[in-house]
């Protein structure tokens, strides 16, 4: 691990954690605020909040870095990130399920949604940054999108098709 990572998380362990929250939860949290539901809902899930500090504490606090270094290992990342995939096309649809119950025939809420549950993390990257106190302002997710936003917001064309079969039934 970086040695400015690592000294950091031993420095500000709760900045860490807290920022660590927010990547995790990010989605939920930001669909929360704009759908007028409590922001921090996402964290009601003892579970979910549980395995995401023992992740946290594995990366971050394993001696010699043993964490770090199976998580980067390429077997163990291609797993990982096709993990996150398959869980990213699942918040999306959970997102757009969301704001069609909310919002039965507005598709733009449903598009916004559905990519700010895909992509949370993207959209609160700023935030995030400030916490651990790094601000760079000109780092925004709006002007240079990666591909998860990207990706979560063409996913809606098939998950919008999904949920209109699902009214009908």
């Amino acid at each position: 691990m970086y040695t400015c990572v690592q000294a950091f998380s031993r420095k500000h362990p709760l900045a860490c954690w807290l920022s660590y929250m927010l990547v995790v939860f990010a989605g939920g949290m930001c669909a929360g605020a704009l759908l007028g539901e409590p922001i921090l809902a996402p964290l009601k899930n003892t579970p979910q909040v549980v395995v995401a500090t023992l992740v946290w504490y594995i990366i971050f606090y394993t001696p010699i870095d043993v964490g770090y270094k199976i998580a980067k290992f390429l077997p163990v990342k291609v797993v990982c990130s096709a993990m996150k995939e398959i869980y990213r096309c699942k918040k999306v649809y959970d997102g757009v399920s969301h704001a069609a119950k909310v919002y039965p025939n507005a598709y733009v809420i449903m598009v916004i949604i559905g990519t700010l549950k895909g992509n949370g993390a993207g959209f609160t990257r700023l935030l995030e940054r400030l916490i651990r106190g790094v601000w760079t302002p000109t780092a925004m997710e709006f002007m240079q999108p990666s591909f998860g936003p990207t990706d979560s917001t063409l996913a809606f064309r098939h998950d919008r098709r999904v949920i209109k079969y699902d009214r009908d039934v």
